[in-house]
């Protein structure tokens, strides 16, 4: 039945209401009024009583529900706390604040924390709320740990849940988190804050969906003894170089990474047997990714050091030495500079082996794979998460085939792979879960054509991709998610001698140092497939052998 219109529809009720007055008034037959029209609420409440360490509910609406768990707190017996959520923004709501304002936060407590914060545009808009307000004084010794159940239309955007004194319109606090089977859980700062009855408390649930943050790639020039620097076009993958790139460095540039906070670039120099080698640290320009020595680099490793990592919390970093089979620990301060730990042999003996280093995604594990003719293997160690310092696997150092060159670990840290350019293959592991043991994956090693050396895997963990510096090809490979066995894709035209291969975050894109001709070659990833398409060839200073690519975070961040 078609729909009236409007005025149709309106006029025909009034006749009705009309005729069912007047026939009343007449005593005739009555008309039965229409049913009254409740509209969806905006706002549900509940008043709980304020128990610490105990899920109260958020009333659900909108489809979202969750939990506050508050902390430890002073608040005198029988305090309640009124708990209001609202599917549409309350005219007494605080506007949330632009990610430039929530820098300061002691709350964003890691570098880690604040790269991905930039994710979220200038002007960022809320899409829940939920209010609080206490019926006494109380002073919490943190912030509520609170759980949002959130709409499936989400998926895996990343939220920010941001804490406002709503009386002062002070910003009190800010988390992040990812949704997992739609629910986002935000741990709460640990810093204290004390509630005044009167005043409402707002919890404002921001997204982050926005334009990505710039990212760039960095290369370190073994014989010019610089560091290239390229901003990447994320439409098409060119690179394009950073004013006043080449930067200088010291002699003999080896491995270089940037750390997973988006700050900092370290790479390591002087890779040179019987030689003192030194660490370059580097705080990145967030507006066009130029480089700046931190205060007190370079910083002095040990003899033959090739490879850099940082941890995902940003707070470590280790560097691998060959000549001595040893690995360099440094904590991170917050400006970038470097404090040494310690050094650990990662075989046996007094000879050459740590090649390369590498920490797994869940910030548990280090691996080394060991650079030793004939008897490869790859060191494993746990991280202590207090200190940085490692200790061995029970079981380590793993036995893998005739030599380990560099090595790679799957986003989910389920696999490590790590190429063997003697037996011309890839060797595959499975990580223990619990302890971070290696044993050998099914069908290991997989061919790898003749002479693999860098090694890569995409941010989605399907794709691995190897540089032959024989073939002058990178050899492109699926990965069995279930098992993970590799299936060769096929091989890619690269410049003379690739070296190293590196992917950007975003995962579109990859790119190879070519040291015999002094180039990156760059290539678009068929997401599909991990076939590649080359985007074009860059000019690097001499030997290049190292490349980092990173995102960072919009806004200074320093």
């Amino acid at each position: 039945m078609p729909k009236l219109p409007v005025s149709i529809t309106s006029s025909v009720l009034a006749l009705a209401i009309l005729f069912y007055v007047g026939c009343s008034s007449n005593g005739g037959s009555t008309i039965a009024a229409p049913p009254p029209v409740h509209p969806s609420p905006s706002s549900v409440s509940t008043t709980v009583p304020l128990v610490a360490n105990t899920a109260l509910p958020i009333p659900a609406i909108g489809g979202f529900a969750g939990t506050l768990t508050e902390a430890t707190n002073n608040a005198p017996a029988g305090t309640t706390v009124t708990i209001t959520s609202y599917s549409v923004a309350p005219n007494t709501a605080p506007a949330p604040q632009a990610i430039t304002s929530r820098l300061h936060l002691q709350s964003v407590r890691s570098y880690a924390q604040r790269a991905r914060a930039h994710g979220f545009a200038s002007t960022p808009t809320a899409i829940f709320w939920v209010s609080q307000q206490y019926s006494a004084a109380a002073t919490f010794q943190s912030f509520p740990v609170t759980m949002l159940e959130v709409p499936p239309s989400i998926g895996n955007t990343l939220l920010a849940l941001e804490v406002f004194d709503g009386t002062t319109s002070t910003l009190l606090d800010v988390e992040f988190a990812t949704p997992q089977l739609d629910v986002a859980t935000f741990a709460g700062s640990d810093t204290s804050f004390s509630a005044v009855p009167g005043h409402t408390y707002w919890l404002e649930l921001v997204s982050g969906k926005a334009e990505p943050p710039p990212e760039f790639v960095y290369v370190a020039n073994n014989v010019s003894s610089n560091v290239s620097a390229y901003a990447i076009d994320q439409t098409t993958g060119g690179l394009t170089q950073v004013a006043n790139s080449p930067f200088a460095a010291v002699a003999g540039l080896w491995g270089i990474t940037t750390d997973p906070s988006g700050r900092f670039v370290y790479a390591v120099g002087n890779y040179v047997t019987n030689q003192p080698s030194v660490v370059s640290g580097y705080g990145i320009d967030s507006a066009n990714g130029a480089l700046t020595q931190v205060p007190g680099s370079p910083f002095i490793s040990d003899h033959g050091c090739g490879y850099p990592a940082v941890d995902p919390s940003s707070k470590f970093a280790y560097v691998s030495c060959w000549d001595n089979s040893k690995l360099a620990e440094y904590t991170i301060d917050a400006n970038g500079t470097l404090t040494f730990i310690g050094l650990i042999h990662t075989i046996s003996g007094s000879g050459p082996g740590a090649s390369q280093v590498v920490v797994d995604p869940s910030d548990r594990f280090v691996y080394v794979p060991n650079n030793t003719s004939g008897s490869g293997s790859v060191s494993g160690y746990t991280i202590d998460s207090a200190t940085g310092a490692l200790t061995a696997i029970p079981g380590s150092p793993f036995p893998a085939g005739s030599t380990d060159v560099i090595a790679a670990v799957d986003p989910t840290g389920r696999y490590l792979y790590s190429t063997d350019n003697v037996s011309n293959d890839i060797m595959a592991f499975a990580i223990d879960q619990t302890t971070g043991a290696l044993s050998p994956v099914v069908g290991s090693p997989f061919a790898a054509g003749t002479d693999p050396i860098g090694i890569a895997i995409d941010p989605t963990g399907k794709f691995v991709y190897v540089a032959d510096i024989n073939s002058n090809d990178v050899i492109a490979y699926t990965i069995d998610s279930s098992t993970g066995a590799l299936t060769l894709v096929g091989t890619f035209p690269t410049g003379t001698q690739p070296f190293n291969v590196a992917i950007e975050p975003l995962g579109k894109f990859a790119y190879v140092t070519n040291q015999a001709d002094d180039t990156v070659s760059a290539f678009a990833i068929n997401a599909v497939s991990g076939a590649l398409t080359p985007v074009g060839t860059y000019a690097t200073g001499l030997n290049p052998i190292g490349i980092a690519a990173g995102r960072v975070a919009a806004g200074s961040l320093r």
